[in-house]
């Protein structure tokens, strides 16, 4: 039995991909668990709407809670799982901790991202106590993207216990979900010629929503056929950044903040162009599933991006607003046979290299491997 423990089930990319991949599982649904730190969040839900057990230990906000971590090992004793699956840094820390004291067999730790958070300074201190631990808790650690596995081996892990497995997609789900018609110029009353431009990621300085509504002002001044929807935990109007940076741009009626959302693949068929315009990134979901969904797409170099996109996007670098307004600009400026074509390119492009199932087959011969050590 294989028990996956991860940080919280709140909309993310780990979470996401967590649930993908138990999903696709062939081994029966009941026949998983998953053991969040923090709360079951809309994630577990889903997970247990399909038979998957999510244990929540409800953690709070303090992470360095003893409690919990004697909860977990007393937990784990009761299940005897034979491998522990931990995901993200903290996860990975008290996961991996009580795994050991529970006598757990083998054990992996997971990395999601290529760069520990920004104005995370907690969470910077958990990532270099697991590098440090790195060389003695873990059977093994495994990373979304290999800039994930570099930027960690400079961090100190241990680097002859790594490997990459990208994320996957149901390509099948997608297409299902995205059938609904969501109107987004009529929410916003846009006119049919405005072109629309997402993003979508819960805000944080490392997915660069900023960035992007600094693009928006620079592209107001040169086209006024560009509207932005902006898709996320934290990305509405109760955001007083966000707030702010509408204003310093006047940019009231040329962006849509619609918070977080559970009809992701409907929100993104009602698009025109995706931006993905993080100063950071692992292997982006986000990116891989508006590629999916056929949009053509401007994105940063960041992470695995550049693996992701193939030759079919032209990437710009992170932290720039300008070069960011100019690609978005050409593509803008495509016609709209041509955005198409892209579109259906990058589509090609990820059934052809990351399908959940192909991801799946490399993690159940991974977990054998593993048994078999």
């Amino acid at each position: 039995m294989i028990v996956h423990i991860i940080t919280g089930l709140d909309v993310g990319g780990a979470e996401t991909m967590l649930c993908r991949l138990l999903l696709a599982k062939s081994q029966p649904a009941e026949g998983q668990i998953v053991i969040s730190l923090k709360t079951v969040g809309p994630i577990g839900a889903e997970l247990k709407r399909h038979g998957v057990r999510v244990e929540a230990l409800e953690m709070g906000a303090n992470l360095r809670s003893l409690t919990v971590l004697f909860r977990l090992v007393r937990l784990l004793k009761q299940i005897k799982p034979d491998v522990v699956q931990t995901w993200m840094y903290h996860a990975d820390l008290l996961g991996g901790i009580a795994a050991r004291l529970a006598g757990v067999p083998k054990l992996v730790w997971g990395i999601r991202g290529t760069f520990t958070p920004i104005g995370r300074p907690w969470t910077h201190r958990v990532m270099k106590l697991c590098a440090w631990l790195s060389a003695w808790v873990p059977d093994k650690i495994l990373c979304v993207a290999e800039a994930a596995k570099a930027s960690h081996i400079a961090y100190g892990y241990a680097a002859d216990k790594m490997l990459v497995i990208p994320n996957g997609l149901d390509f099948q789900a997608f297409d299902k979900a995205r059938q609904q018609n969501i109107d987004f110029r009529a929410e916003a009353g846009w006119s049919a010629e405005d072109l629309l431009i997402g993003c979508v990621g819960r805000y944080h300085p490392d997915k660069g929503q900023d960035l992007l509504l600094q693009a928006a002002t620079l592209l107001k001044q040169r086209t006024s056929a560009a509207r932005f929807v902006i898709i996320g935990r934290g990305c509405d109007q109760h955001n007083p950044q966000l707030a702010s940076l509408l204003v310093q741009g006047q940019l009231q009626h040329d962006v849509l903040l619609l918070g977080e959302r559970d009809d992701i693949p409907a929100c993104l068929a009602a698009l025109d162009i995706f931006c993905l315009p993080s100063r950071t990134e692992g292997f982006p979901n986000v990116l891989a599933e508006a590629m999916t969904a056929a949009l053509p797409a401007v994105a940063t170099n960041v992470g695995d991006v550049a693996l992701l996109a193939g030759d079919s996007m032209t990437l710009v670098p992170a932290n720039n607003a300008e070069a960011l307004a100019a690609q978005l600009e050409v593509m803008l400026d495509e016609s709209a046979e041509r955005r198409h074509a892209i579109g259906l390119a990058n589509r090609q492009r990820v059934m052809d290299n990351f399908s959940i199932a192909a991801i799946r087959q490399r993690y159940d011969a991974f977990y054998q491997q593993l048994q078999e050590l």
